[in-house]
Order: C-alpha cells, then sequence, then structure tokens
C-alpha cells in the first residue's frame, strides 16, 4: 500500500474516531451506565465539543450528537442516535441505532448490556463516514454506595467494511475497557472522570488508544441534567483534546 493512502486512512481512523465516543454513553462520559427511563418515558441528549488535535487536517473541529430514547420496558431502552460536525465540510454522520436492557439490580449493583448498530449514512468524502456496518456490544457494571457512583465497561465493535482497500488497512473488531466514577460533593452536582484503553482501528497502528475525561453534571430539575468536560485522548500517531457541553431532558 503507499505511504499516502497509509497516511489518509490514518487521518480519516482519527476524524472518526472523535464522532463516534457520543453514541457510546451520556455526555461527558465514554463509559456506559445501566441506567434505562422505564415504561413510556422518554429522554433527548444534545452535545456538543470543539476538539483540537495535532493532526493539521484534523486540527479544529466542532462535533456534536443527538440522541432520542424510548423506555420500551422498567428494563429495556430503544435508542436512535445521530453524530455529526457543524465545521469543516459539516453534516450528519454515520447513524445508529439499539437497546440498552438492564438485566440485574440490587441496592449496590446493576448490570446491563448495550446493542447498537451503525449504518453507514454519513458523507464519506467530508470524512463522515467510514463506510462499514458496525455493530457494537458493551457489557456494563455499576456500583453505588452513598454519594459514589462506578461504573465499568467491556465494549466490542464489529465492522464490516464496503471498501476492501479499507477492510485490508483496518481491524474489524475494536475493543474498549473502561470506568468512570461520579462523586456527588454537593444536591445536585456530580464531579466525574472517566479513564479508558481502545484497541487500534488502524492496522499500522500497535498500541491501545487511551482517553482521560474529567467533567461536572448538575441536575438543574429531575428531568433536565447539563454538563461540561473536558476530555484527553493519545494514539500512537495523535493528541487531542476536546471541551464540550451537553444537555439531557426526560419527560
Amino acid at each position: 500500500m503507499q505511504k499516502s493512502t497509509i497516511t489518509h486512512i490514518l487521518m480519516l481512523s482519527a476524524s472518526l474516531s472523535c464522532l463516534s465516543p457520543h453514541a457510546w454513553a451520556a455526555h461527558p462520559l465514554v463509559t456506559e451506565d445501566p441506567n434505562v427511563q422505564t415504561q413510556g418515558k422518554q429522554q433527548w441528549e444534545l452535545n456538543t465539543d470543539a476538539r483540537r488535535s495535532n493532526l493539521t487536517a484534523q486540527s479544529n473541529q466542532q462535533i456534536s450528537a443527538l440522541t432520542y430514547t424510548y423506555g420500551a420496558s422498567d428494563q429495556l431502552d430503544v435508542f436512535f442516535n445521530l453524530p455529526g460536525r457543524l465545521n469543516q465540510f459539516a453534516g450528519v454522520a454515520d447513524a445508529s441505532a439499539g437497546v440498552k436492557y438492564l438485566f440485574a439490580q440490587n441496592a449496590q449493583h446493576s448490570y446491563g448490556v448495550k446493542l447498537e448498530a451503525f449504518i453507514p449514512s454519513g458523507a464519506e468524502r467530508k470524512g463522515l463516514s467510514d463506510n462499514a456496518y458496525q455493530l457494537s456490544t458493551t457489557l456494563i457494571h455499576s456500583y453505588h454506595q452513598d454519594q459514589l457512583t462506578v461504573h465499568s465497561n467491556v465494549y466490542m465493535n464489529w465492522h464490516r467494511f464496503r471498501d476492501e482497500q479499507a477492510s485490508s488497512a483496518q481491524h474489524t473488531t475494536v475493543w474498549r475497557l473502561s470506568g468512570a466514577a461520579l462523586y456527588e460533593f454537593r444536591p445536585g452536582w456530580q464531579a466525574v472522570l472517566d479513564l479508558g484503553l481502545i484497541s487500534p482501528e488502524s492496522r499500522q497502528e500497535k498500541r491501545w488508544q487511551r482517553y482521560q475525561t474529567a467533567g461536572l453534571i448538575y441536575a438543574c430539575t429531575p428531568n433536565l441534567d447539563i454538563d461540561a468536560g473536558l476530555q484527553w485522548k493519545q494514539t500512537q500517531t495523535s493528541r487531542s483534546h476536546q471541551l464540550g457541553i451537553g444537555l439531557a431532558w426526560r419527560y
């Protein structure tokens, strides 16, 4: 494979990686929680992040995501997610839909699983699609004690690329191991810390990607949350950070 082609694929992977985390969990977290809306309840989430990278072609991006969730039962949520970019060839990225199932719970521990399917609906020429059908599974555990909540995830994403060249250059399966801690330091206010490792998407990279997220979540009312977060990310070929805000409304 030519060097210019390899460079293009690495840059495309970095661009897409900044979009995908918003489909993983409630902003500003990457680690998923097992919470569900309960039957008949609905939720809208909207967030936006300003991202800077040491890659010249992806040096300054404004990314966003809109997620709708419906409580199909007291243990099952159905959701739809639309990530996108607001500058530099703005548009909607690959859409996804899925379910989250809370299958066990007691006073301190909760266990869930999240299944999600992605379709290559974004514009590939704008760097908004990886031109692949994807399926992902997230195993979720949560521990709660007084003001402290800790989430942990094992995540697996499987790609079926439509382009043969991309298929030979990218890993078919990507893994993520992550954990997040949330501490309510005063009524309605939570400080959050999220750490994780993500396996390489490109076959040219050998090291796992690392990320760290720190932020605040404020419950304005029982049905309205606002948040802010700062994330640092490092791969074998790039470094980036992003600052964002989000809103979650339930009814």
